[in-house]
């Protein structure tokens, strides 16, 4: 049976065209209650002039909450590859695995392997496989942090003719990460992210997204300050460690979206599976 994140957020055709007006509104009401509810502010604002508004418009839309109790996911089979087919020039990639939850403080020694590995053009993929060799556009990190799971993945956009080379490089770089990981990469991670801190903190939008974040997924709230301070204190044997664990070719498990490539190691990443997107769908 599926889990519920593995569901398309807006659903499937189907579902959606199933629902009704009553449905809706039925869901919204036993959801979106106030005590089910953050509020949130950022800025120069009163904090005793928020909670009156709070008080006035939402004090009476309170109740009790349909909360729905999840078990965690389970674990996914690593080494198996999938592929959407249509046409096209391009070949869309994704390559992921599972990590732990937001509460985790792995999170610190592993924001630092995501930046050394693909987050900017500084990356290891970005100037291998972009700057370097010239095989692709695009190459970015997806992380996602749930209360009880994680997900990270590397995303590829290239031509299909050159899919073969591109996942040879992706191959060579993950199985040697934590062995060449380096204390000079680890410094400039640790900048970086100290840098960004300090340009991210001039924004309201920024204090009021990790406001949110952390209320919802830590039930709580940590000053940026501690948070740098933490990263700060990692070691390269931490970064070495969640690379081994987590980012080593056999862990892994990627889709393709666009044309077969001709060329396709199955010995680096296993058997390329052919999958219909209408029956996942529905």
């Amino acid at each position: 049976d599926k889990h519920h994140l593995a569901y398309p957020i807006l659903g499937s055709r189907k579902d959606l065209k199933s629902i009704t007006r009553n449905e809706l509104m039925g869901f919204f009401s036993s959801m979106f209650r106030l005590d089910n509810s953050v509020l949130l502010s950022a800025g120069g604002i009163k904090t005793e002039h928020i909670v009156e508004l709070a008080q006035r418009f939402f004090s009476k839309k309170s109740g009790n909450s349909t909360l729905i109790n999840l078990e965690r996911p389970k674990r996914y089979k690593s080494g198996t590859f999938a592929i959407f087919e249509r046409n096209g020039s391009q070949v869309h990639i994704i390559v992921g695995t599972d990590i732990f939850p937001y509460n985790d403080k792995r999170r610190y020694p592993f924001l630092l392997l995501d930046i050394i590995l693909a987050r900017g053009a500084s990356s290891r993929l970005f100037l291998r496989l972009r700057e370097e060799s010239g095989l692709v556009y695009t190459v970015y990190p997806v992380t996602e942090y749930f209360v009880d799971a994680g997900l990270y993945g590397i995303y590829i956009a290239c031509e299909v003719e050159l899919v073969h080379k591109v996942m040879r490089i992706l191959y060579d770089e993950l199985a040697t990460l934590s062995e060449t990981l380096t204390e000079h990469e680890l410094d400039d991670a640790k900048s970086f992210v100290e840098g960004r801190a300090i340009i991210d903190s001039e924004r309201f939008l920024f204090h009021f997204n990790r406001l949110a974040e952390l209320e919802v997924l830590l039930r709580g709230y940590v000053p940026l300050e501690s948070e740098i301070e933490a990263i700060k204190e990692v070691k390269l044997d931490d970064v070495r460690w969640v690379a081994s664990e987590f980012l080593k070719p056999h862990n892994l498990t990627g889709l393709l979206l666009g044309q077969r490539p001709k060329a396709w190691d199955e010995r680096l990443w296993g058997k390329l599976e052919s999958v219909n997107y209408d029956e996942i769908e529905d």
